[in-house]
């Protein structure tokens, strides 16, 4: 099962999960977060702004990023149908 949550409300909706994976998603210049309080399996953390095209001075998500995500999904059984 997949949790979709904010930021905010990540410790909320954690504190009800047994066990879980994180994947997190933030803008590179969200502050610093200690993720040690989120005892999580495993933990996938990528920054990048929300564009589609370069622009100087932001980060665009790249191959990489975007193959860590589907590596996260593959590792986590899912199956991702377009």
């Amino acid at each position: 099962m997949i949790h979709v949550s904010s930021l905010s409300a990540l410790n909320s909706v954690t504190t009800r999960l047994k066990s879980y994976d994180l994947l997190t998603l933030l803008s590179p210049d969200t502050p610093q977060t200690d993720w040690r309080e989120f005892a999580c399996e495993r933990h996938v953390r990528l920054a990048f702004h929300d564009i589609v095209e370069p622009v100087p001075g932001l980060t665009a998500p790249d191959r990489d990023m975007m193959q860590a995500v589907l590596d996260f999904a593959a590792r986590a059984n899912f199956n991702a149908r377009c």
